[in-house]
């Protein structure tokens, strides 16, 4: 659940700030894609500790369900893909780099 309200949040917010039209879907999906990357390091931890997750559930227990992507080492690279794209396009580095962050 934490997942899915990290990716409705990030990706609103970056949409709404950013003035994107519903027209202008490859901002859409960029923040969509954006904001659910950084969870996307679960998957390899579930996967890794199934029989775990298996006999002890999900709920409480995906605090180590983490890599360097939930540290300050992930959101520099976010930051800095960002920041390199921004150059070529201004709105995809914000809305990249918003949705992350968020």
């Amino acid at each position: 659940m934490s997942t899915l309200a990290h990716i409705l949040s990030g990706s609103y917010i970056a949409i709404a700030s950013g003035n994107i039209d519903p027209s202008q879907t490859q901002y859409i999906i960029a923040a969509v894609v954006s904001a659910s990357i950084l969870d996307a390091d679960h998957l390899f931890s579930i996967v890794n500790d199934r029989k775990m997750y298996k006999e002890k559930g999900y709920s409480g227990n995906l605090h180590n369900a983490r890599t360097m992507l939930h540290e300050l080492i992930g959101y520099a690279f976010i930051g800095a893909l960002a920041l390199a794209i921004s150059f070529y396009d201004a709105k995809m580095g914000y809305v990249i780099g918003v949705a992350a962050m968020v």
